[in-house]
């Protein structure tokens, strides 16, 4: 088992022990003291900042090309987000805005422009980004 898939086990292991104190807590069966529920809450966080660590290492790994693609996945459902606003509903406002994206959106505009001149527009449709995106070429490594 690998160090990561062990580190998520043990979590998973851990948080449902916690999940079960703190069910017996809420439901008045076991109560915990202060300092009980504060250990549960220090090891959440500490499990959340060691997920995250190890998140962002595999993300360091990916492919160019697959991290843009994440990057437009979340680029699309943030603005989304943001346009119908139903980030008011679960009582948090969202921390990502459009700016956060320019990299990425000027890396998008680079790279049409890149594969407008490597392919050049000879048919009907304009060659435009959904147009590459639709065609396989946007997010294709192979293509410089």
């Amino acid at each position: 088992m690998s160090e990561i898939n062990q580190t998520y086990y043990m979590m998973t292991k851990a948080c449902e022990l916690l999940q079960d104190n703190l069910i017996s807590h809420i439901e008045n069966i076991k109560p915990l003291s202060k300092n009980e529920i504060e250990s549960i809450l220090t090891l959440v966080r500490s499990s959340l900042d060691i997920l995250e660590q190890k998140a962002y290492e595999a993300y360091d790994k990916l492919p160019e090309m697959t991290k843009h693609v994440l990057e437009e996945k979340d680029y699309r459902r943030t603005m989304l987000a943001n346009e119908t606003k139903c980030w008011e509903k679960s009582n948090h406002k969202l921390v990502k805005t459009e700016d956060d994206y320019k990299t990425h959106i000027e890396w998008k505009a680079k790279r049409v422009k890149r594969l407008q001149e490597l392919y050049p527009n000879t048919g009907p449709y304009p060659h435009n980004e959904e147009w590459f995106v639709k065609n396989n070429l946007m997010y294709d490594e192979d293509i410089i």
